[in-house]
């Protein structure tokens, strides 16, 4: 694959397996401020980005939100069924609640998480409990007393 490349311009241009693109140069040092790290447009052979590319709009999610690492943690029942639930780091306890209510169908208010030997509180959030990815909690159900 070779890239035709204007020095003056920030954006190569080139042809991959006959289809025109056209996108940020790989030399480009800025980076746009919308949080965007690349840009791409792939154009059908023939077309000429002077004549036919037009503008699009995007949307996307704060930028912040692209660095955060996923995990995978599992929620184990008293029974010993094994829940597994993809979280961000910034989930709050009460967030997976809410993923264990999507999968077992147990409101939130009724769940009790354990990590460490320690009950979860629902504002703190995974960073705030040093969850990794692979970490179990332990689900019980918290039952209402009364005379």
């Amino acid at each position: 694959m070779e890239w035709a490349q204007d020095e003056a311009d920030p954006w190569f241009r080139g042809s991959y397996a006959g289809t025109a693109i056209w996108g940020p140069s790989r030399t480009t040092s800025r980076q746009p401020r919308c949080g965007l790290l690349s840009a791409c447009c792939v154009l059908p052979q023939g077309i000429s980005t002077s004549e036919s590319l037009h503008p699009i709009q995007l949307h996307h999610r704060p930028y912040r939100t692209y660095l955060l690492p996923k995990m995978l943690i599992k929620v184990r029942t008293l029974t010993g069924k094994e829940i597994e639930l993809d979280i961000e780091n910034d989930y709050k306890v009460s967030q997976i609640k809410e993923k264990v209510e999507e999968k077992e169908g147990i409101p939130p208010a009724q769940q009790r998480l354990i990590y460490g030997g320690k009950q979860m509180v629902d504002d703190k959030t995974a960073t705030e409990y040093n969850l990794e990815g692979g970490a179990t909690l332990h689900l019980v159900l918290a039952l209402r007393g009364g005379n």
